[in-house]
């Protein structure tokens, strides 16, 4: 019976993992094996088609009009990966940031997935100090906007309670974004 047990869960996660696979090859996701990335005939004739690779310098623009030249190092559905050409500091930003033709552009490039410190360092040769207050940042950025989605929430809520609940909750993810913003100035220095 234990047997029999584990042969059903075990067939029951192959074909999920069979059926997953599948679905990101069909959405144009890149499906990894052994490191290398496993790309369909109609996707690849698509990148040929379009000519468009990794690195590439462009320029984004945000929702807010701000312009900035970089680095494409990498995209996933979300979020972009690049270098700003000015510092050479590595970032991750979310696609849904950017404005409509930089979206496009962006969405343009095939669909890589972010890629991890060690081989970012390969791309641009960027120092481990230099990942370190890109992760910073993102931690940052990550709080700035939890405390956002807080901060609805408080001027939603009419109940003093609840109000006061989120306010102590605003008040530690403020002290730990201070904590954060001490590390990035000690190491600019």
């Amino acid at each position: 019976m234990k047997n029999f047990l584990f042969t059903i869960i075990f067939l029951g996660l192959t074909v999920f993992l069979g059926y997953e696979l599948y679905l990101r090859i069909d959405r144009g996701e890149p499906a990894e094996s052994g490191g290398k990335l496993i790309v369909s005939a109609k996707q690849q004739g698509l990148l040929e088609q379009q000519g468009l690779e990794y690195p590439d310098e462009i320029e984004i623009v945000r929702k807010d009009g701000s312009r900035l030249d970089v680095l494409l190092v990498a995209r996933d559905a979300t979020h972009i990966q690049f270098k700003r050409l000015s510092d050479q500091l590595a970032f991750i930003f979310k696609i849904e940031d950017l404005d409509r033709t930089s979206r496009a552009t962006v969405l343009s490039y095939p669909n890589s997935g972010l890629l991890q410190p060690v081989e970012l360092e390969e791309v641009g040769k960027v120092s481990t100090e230099d990942l370190y207050l890109t992760e910073l940042g993102v931690a940052i950025a990550r709080i700035n906007s939890r405390i956002d989605e807080l901060d609805t929430q408080y001027q939603r809520s009419e109940s003093q309670v609840k109000q006061r609940t989120l306010r102590n909750r605003i008040n530690v993810l403020i002290a730990e974004r201070t904590e954060l913003e001490s590390k990035v100035a000690e190491r600019k220095k």
